[in-house]
């Protein structure tokens, strides 16, 4: 068994759990963690030894000790899982430090290796378990020796237990050393950060477009396009939703240039085109962090390093303004739970601002081009209005809804138009979550939405090119994800990418 392939065997519990499963999986890999977590309980509920439903469960709980009792149950079910092992290891390894954090005599070594806490658990079971055994004996001796002093009695007891504690504290020497490599990957208690912005008011209700038939014509590559569009794609070979982040060169034809050896997603460019950024995934943890670096695969920046990274948790999305100064990006704070927040970080000063802190789950933030406003998805999961699109003003922390269909349409991965004075995103109705079409409107939330593409496929992750001319987004209209390209003069369909072992999304649009 392999990393690329952890599970020996696929769900056997029938057409159910695997459409659980299946459906659970697709909501984890969109950030519906909620969604996910009932589903992959759901699995192992009508399953329990459902190995893969066990260890995306494990992803989507909330606590470290939820984590670990899933990981061990992965391990009873297939002790060979070695992702399992090293998430495991590090989960308890994350545990112990933030015990140590709390009680800082405990990881103090009283010998070389072993720490006050450890000695004191490992050396208590010891000597209990000893006394124990010393009771046994003096019982057993005092039925069948009633000669024996009582003195001789106590010696042998005490040598046991003596013998038993020196063992104790060879095997917390021997244990200690094989957790301190891993205690590196420990993380700092969240700070949760505070506001009281407002929040956002419904404004008026959309009509959905009509849905055109599916297509399925073969498609030829696009013609006229030019500059570096970032993406992400290739074959999931680990089920997780992230995939290698690199750029086609359209200037010098259609071939994927990978960067870096990391995996993610949600790739942006930043101003000179000579560097992105991207959601970082951290197989381990399970958890997300972001991450830059330039396209020659030189210079990797973790942000989590340049801003305190207590105040948020598993950071994704992330977007650079037009003129660099800053990112935007959501990520979950130790009050707001599985609901994220948008925030800001200067690229200049590296100073986090909180733009949100509400009860709403925010997604795919986008700045404007001007850098005064921050759009994005809200889905106001404790008033119960469902999802939206909301423009966030950056000076003031006010909100305003650009849709209020609440979920009669699920919109997903917005952008601003070149002027910012319109919007583009991903929108499907509630009863077709797997049919997006794309859509235009006013920024402002006045007039109805116009349909950019509707077909029966599913079609996300739009991109206008910097002179708006064309449209970059995801079909599965062959049957996988590829990145086409929609000439809007023209109304001509390119195909950027070919390939039906592999996905493929875009993420950015820069000028060369």
């Amino acid at each position: 068994m392999t990393d690329s392939d952890p599970f020996s065997t696929p769900p056997s519990s029938g057409s159910d759990v695997e459409t659980l499963l299946r459906e659970g999986i697709d909501d984890a890999r969109r950030g519906d963690r909620a969604s996910a977590r009932i589903k992959f309980e759901r699995v192992v509920e009508l399953d329990d030894r459902n190995e893969k439903g066990w260890f995306w469960l494990a992803s989507v709980l909330d606590t470290d000790d939820e984590r670990r009792v899933a990981l061990e149950k992965v391990l009873e079910i297939n002790p060979n899982n070695d992702r399992a092992r090293k998430a495991l290891d590090a989960l308890e390894a994350r545990m112990d430090a933030a015990q140590s954090a709390v009680n800082p005599a405990a990881s103090q070594e009283i010998i070389p290796g072993v720490t006050r806490r450890q000695l004191t658990i490992i050396v208590g079971a010891g000597v209990a378990i000893t006394a124990v055994l010393a009771i046994l004996i003096i019982a057993l001796l005092g039925v069948n020796s009633g000669s024996q002093s009582a003195s001789q009695t106590q010696v042998a007891a005490n040598n046991l237990a003596t013998i038993g504690a020196e063992t104790a504290v060879a095997q917390a020497a021997t244990q200690a050393s094989a957790d301190a490599t891993a205690t590196q990957f420990a993380i700092a208690t969240p700070i949760p950060p505070t506001s009281d912005r407002p929040t956002l008011p419904p404004e008026w209700t959309a009509t959905p477009p009509p849905t055109a038939a599916p297509t399925t014509e073969m498609v030829a590559a696009p013609v006229g396009v030019s500059g570096m569009l970032a993406a992400w794609g290739g074959r999931d070979l680990e089920n997780i939703g992230f995939l290698p982040v690199g750029v086609f060169n359209l200037n010098a034809g259609t071939s994927f240039t990978r960067v870096g050896d990391a995996i993610g997603r949600d790739v942006t460019i930043y101003a000179n085109g000579q560097r992105i950024a991207y959601t970082l995934y951290d197989r381990v943890f399970f958890s997300t962090n972001l991450q830059a670096i330039n396209i020659t695969g030189s210079s990797i920046e973790n942000f989590g390093e340049r801003f305190n990274s207590t105040e948020v948790i598993d950071p994704e999305m992330p977007s650079y303004s037009d003129d660099g100064t800053s990112l935007v990006f959501v990520a979950s704070t130790a009050t707001s739970g599985e609901a994220r927040q948008v925030f800001q970080l200067s690229l200049v000063n590296y100073v986090l601002r909180n733009l949100t802190n509400d009860t709403s789950d925010y997604t795919y933030p986008h700045m404007s081009p001007d850098g005064t406003r921050v759009l994005a998805i809200r889905d106001d999961v404790e008033g119960g209005q469902g999802t939206d699109l909301a423009v966030i003003d950056v000076a003031s922390g006010s909100k305003f809804a650009v849709t209020n269909d609440h979920d009669a349409l699920l919109e997903t991965t917005p952008r601003w138009t070149p002027d910012g004075s319109q919007v583009i995103y991903a929108a499907a109705l509630a009863n077709e979550p797997g049919n997006h079409d794309l859509y235009l409107r006013n920024a402002n939330g006045s007039g109805t939405a116009s349909p950019l593409r509707a077909t029966g496929d599913d079609e996300i992750y739009p991109v206008l090119s910097p002179d708006a001319r064309f449209l970059a987004f995801a079909s599965n209209q062959g049957g996988n994800y590829e990145i086409y390209t929609l000439d809007l003069q023209q109304q001509t369909l390119g195909q950027l990418t070919n390939n039906p072992l592999e996905n493929f999304y875009p993420g950015d649009w820069w000028a060369s």
